[in-house]
């Protein structure tokens, strides 16, 4: 997808169809051109911890409609990290 300005400088989408080998140009709407960065942030407070030895444990589990692919293994992401000492 490539966002490309058209001849009279109105924003246009350019999306490859490659199972029709063509290129398909749809204009895009100018409300659509406002990001909205706070959209799906939460802010959190800091937690203080005293220095010295923690252990971090994380749980993920996809979502119903999702499944982890562990075809190659397990991702990095959802591996045990070495214990780290935090001063």
């Amino acid at each position: 997808m490539i966002l490309d300005p058209s001849a009279d400088g109105t924003p246009v989408l350019v999306v490859a169809e490659t199972n029709s080998h063509r290129l398909v140009r749809l204009s895009v709407p100018a409300a659509a051109l406002k990001v909205d960065e706070g959209a799906g942030q939460s802010r959190r407070v800091a937690t203080a911890i005293a220095a010295g030895r923690h252990e971090v444990s994380v749980r993920f589990t996809a979502p119903a409609w999702q499944k982890l692919d562990d075809r190659w293994a397990i991702p990095p992401s959802s591996r045990s990290l070495p214990h780290r000492r935090i001063s």
